[in-house]
């Protein structure tokens, strides 16, 4: 099809397309209410947590239910129902299945084991488990992308214990890794194996009231990730709705071409903003600040836009500023400094949450390159809703510019105090 014809035929896609839009609409209210009167949109997790949020969240949370000492006081019940099934379904990336029912083998074995450490962020490993003469190592995504060379690098650092090991690439829907460099790892999914080993964690815990339902709670998010929710919309009344519209299932013929267009308005409307803060800050503090968007489009949805501008306190006392397209937030943080002054400005930085109306988020990053941890500027900055709101009003963007530009104007003043102050 000739590109002008594909825009005639997407113009006049679009009375139906909103005509569903609105038959859609009135549905998802309809299923809101009943989710309101039902009481079921509470999850404690989510009340605290971003769902996708792999490190705090996930992991944490499966090590914890993994390791015996921990104060579920279940001993070893959740990691021998883990072992029970991984043993049972899980796939060796190259599909050898002599070494594939080795591995097996070993793993119903561990029943019998001692397990002497569980631990999360070991040697930046999402989660370790080490038995008598085995190790278990977990590298956990939802949604972030791999490091260069991180599942061979792990593999690497444990194959220094000298014992069999186990390396496990969870992911939501089980894809293979592309940084094992040949190495033997296993692939396994929260759609199947995360999801079947809380079923049977729930069928073992109904008489614990708290665990039970911190499980189940669980167990909706995991749910909902990996499209298995029980509480989405009537699917019955939707195939009613595209029955009803059936020129609307030519519009995924231009999905791509449309999530395309999204991604470059989206970096145009961040270039946007990033200039209009520029311009607020630039009238306070007459320096250069450096603002730079992706050139072509990131795949990756954990993609980070850093946004690294020049000091205004001190060459070394770098303020750094990063917008991620994961948690749809915008971070501020000050960076690594030199070290004699690190920790004198770390223990002040910690106190900073108390002085300036700002969101602080403790650090993800293992070699501590955010001083006391990132502070939260802005959040669901560039979510899809938000691209439409920035597009119908006008005045929507210059008006979150000046309040993000408020916010970082404080945190600089702040740390310029700070500084000061373990200076005199």
């Amino acid at each position: 099809m000739r590109e002008e014809n594909k825009v005639e035929d997407l113009e006049k896609l679009v009375p139906a397309i909103k005509k569903a839009q609105n038959s859609l609409e009135h549905l998802y209210l309809e299923h809101e209410t009943f989710l309101k009167a039902s009481k079921g949109r509470f999850n404690v997790f989510t009340t605290l947590l971003k769902e996708g949020d792999e490190v705090r969240l996930h992991s944490r949370f499966i090590a914890h239910l993994l390791d015996p000492k921990a104060n579920h006081d279940c001993g070893r019940l959740f990691l021998d129902l883990f072992l029970d099934t991984i043993s049972e379904g899980i796939q060796l990336h190259n599909d050898d299945k002599s070494v594939e029912l080795e591995i097996l083998e070993t793993l119903k074995n561990l029943k019998q084991q001692k397990c002497s450490m569980v631990r999360k962020e070991f040697g930046n490993i999402d989660i370790y488990i080490e038995f008598e003469n085995h190790i278990i190592a977990i590298e956990n995504k939802i949604w972030a992308g791999e490091q260069y060379n991180q599942i061979s690098r792990y593999i690497e650092l444990i194959e220094n214990k000298k014992k069999s090991y186990t390396m496990l690439y969870l992911t939501l829907d089980g894809k293979e890794s592309e940084t094992h460099n040949g190495k033997n790892y296993f692939r396994i999914s929260y759609r199947d194996n995360i999801l079947s080993w809380l079923e049977r964690c729930l069928q073992k815990t109904y008489q614990f009231v708290n665990i039970n339902q911190a499980l189940l709670q669980y167990k909706k998010i995991i749910s909902k990730l990996t499209g298995n929710n029980t509480n989405t919309m009537d699917m019955a009344k939707v195939e009613e709705i595209v029955e009803n519209n059936p020129e609307i299932i030519k519009y995924i013929q231009y999905h791509r071409e449309i999530e395309e267009t999204k991604y470059v308005i989206m970096v145009k409307k961040l270039d946007e903003l990033f200039s209009k803060i520029n311009e607020k800050l630039n009238n306070k503090f007459n320096t250069e600040w450096d603002w730079k968007a992706p050139d072509k489009k990131i795949d990756n949805k954990a993609a980070w836009f850093a946004r690294k501008f020049n000091t205004c306190i001190q060459s070394d006392v770098p303020i750094y500023i990063e917008y991620s397209a994961l948690y749809n937030t915008l971070y501020i943080g000050t960076a690594c400094i030199t070290q004699d002054k690190k920790e004198k400005l770390k223990s002040k930085l910690i106190k900073l949450k108390e002085c300036i109306e700002i969101q602080y988020m403790e650090t993800l990053n293992s070699d501590d390159s955010w001083i006391s941890g990132r502070y939260i500027l802005y959040e669901n900055l560039f979510t899809d809703n938000y691209l439409v709101d920035i597009m119908i009003n006008k005045t929507k963007l210059q008006e979150d510019a000046n309040k993000i530009a408020s916010k970082i104007e404080k945190y600089i003043e702040t740390v310029k105090k700070y500084w000061k102050e373990i200076n005199v």
